[in-house]
């Protein structure tokens, strides 16, 4: 019955659109609700966070999807994000690709400047 409710919530989202997506796979939709939750607080307006609940138990993955970076995985061995270690990786993959796309975008503005 849980699962069908967080299918119900998660369905009707939209897939990611122009800002950078982070797309969290998960089994357990609280810790995926703590983990957006806190994600959109550090990084105001500049994510678009979606996801899907896994088709196992024990998934829990968070994926850049522009870049296909899985930057956490329970499946592999990082288990939840339960501590600030395992936070901060994920936080500084989301900053470097952040980064990564405004440099990329000042580029393509200063080419079109001459």
């Amino acid at each position: 019955m849980e699962l069908q409710k967080a299918e119900e919530k998660i369905g009707d989202r939209p897939r990611p659109g122009p800002a950078p997506p982070v797309w969290p796979v998960f089994c357990c939709l609280e810790k995926y609700e703590q983990l957006k939750q806190f994600l959109e607080e550090l990084f105001p307006n500049q994510l678009n966070i979606s996801g899907e609940i896994a088709s196992e138990r024990g998934a829990f993955e968070v994926i850049l999807l522009d870049s296909g970076e899985i930057v956490h995985s329970k499946k592999k061995g990082d288990g939840y994000v339960d501590s600030d270690a395992k936070l901060q990786r994920i936080c500084n993959a989301i900053k470097m690709r952040l980064e990564s796309k405004r440099s990329v975008s000042d580029q393509k503005q200063n080419a079109g400047a001459c």
